[in-house]
């Protein structure tokens, strides 16, 4: 299996303590993003795409960002079963996501949640017309549940790794954080108190790492994570986990430029599960955001050349 590389090879590390003050006005970004999802049989899964981060402005102390999210490949391929093609249609319809974060990176709420709402009943209407079956309708009841509100759809944006990785409080000063990782799709992410450290590189001047290595924390039992259970329900052994994560913030950068690691989850059963993240900044790539596509397309439209109207053509039965 390839392993994707999106650039910025790993250098050696220095320990030098920083501090970096977050400041997203005006960066438009692509970001390459490789997940690799590993079990205790070995057996991988591997997913890549690039999505588009836009800070369109600042109001009062919150960032207002667009998010586009391109094409989806598993094992370096278009999604190409019924399933995976479902689920694609639904979590394309977040896309333009816009969304209002606070001064240390977080995702306090959707901004255009209207919007989106709006898209799913179009695409759920040609689901409905394309597709049967039990596992269509489950797809469309949880999909509606989770648009239903503004908070439901922020919860689950939370249980996305790249949102979940990417908006997170590494910009305060806190040698100590709790992060949820999303190992059970569509359920509450494992707790795992981190510990974070603050270097430099030495080969690039003005590099930032900041080195989070955490250890799970979470009481809830193997049965209760795997049912997405919020609380202890049912009694048995407490699970095990590690992560090792490292945010590069290079040189005159505003935001976090690249995230590499990996994060683990050990049951009491013997299974077990491990993503390797790959997250990097694609530099030759410039988005724009979506009025700006909108108005680009307007401007196309009106250089084609529009067909001239014919004259309407008169017969006559007295006409010789």
């Amino acid at each position: 299996m390839t392993k994707w590389n999106f650039g910025n090879d790993i250098v050696k590390e220095e320990k030098v303590i920083t501090f970096f003050k977050y400041n997203p006005i005006d960066v438009k970004r692509t970001y390459g993003v490789l997940l690799i999802f590993q079990n205790e049989k070995q057996n991988k899964l591997q997913i890549h795409f690039e999505i588009e981060i836009i800070c369109l402005k600042k109001i009062g102390r919150f960032y207002i960002f667009e998010i586009n999210k391109k094409q989806v490949y598993v094992n370096e391929k278009k999604p190409n079963t019924t399933i995976d093609e479902l689920v694609e249609k639904c979590g394309n319809v977040l896309y333009p996501l816009q969304i209002k974060v606070n001064s240390i990176g977080l995702v306090t709420t959707i901004i255009n949640h209207k919007a989106i709402q709006n898209r799913w009943v179009i695409v759920q209407q040609k689901i409905k017309q394309a597709y049967k079956g039990k596992e269509v309708n489950l797809l469309l009841k949880n999909m509606n549940a989770t648009l239903q509100d503004t908070d439901k759809t922020t919860l689950f944006l939370q249980r996305d790794w790249f949102m979940s990785l990417f908006f997170t409080s590494i910009y305060q000063n806190n040698k100590k954080d709790i992060k949820y990782f999303p190992f059970i799709p569509y359920t509450s992410g494992v707790a795992y108190e981190i510990k974070q450290i603050y270097k430099n590189y030495t080969h690039k001047k003005g590099t930032m790492i900041i080195e989070q290595k955490g250890e799970c924390i979470d009481t809830r039992s193997e049965s209760d994570i795997l049912q997405g259970n919020l609380i202890l329900v049912n009694k048995g052994e407490i699970v095990k986990g590690i992560s090792d994560l490292k945010y590069h913030i290079h040189k005159n950068s505003s935001i976090v430029d690249a995230i590499i690691g990996s994060c683990q989850i050990d049951f009491p059963s013997g299974k077990n599960k491990k993503v390797i993240i790959e997250i990097y900044n694609l530099k030759e790539k410039t988005p724009k955001t979506e009025t700006e596509r909108n108005e680009e397309q307007e401007e196309l439209e009106k250089k084609i050349p529009q067909p001239k109207k014919q004259k309407k053509k008169y017969f006559s039965f007295w006409k010789k």
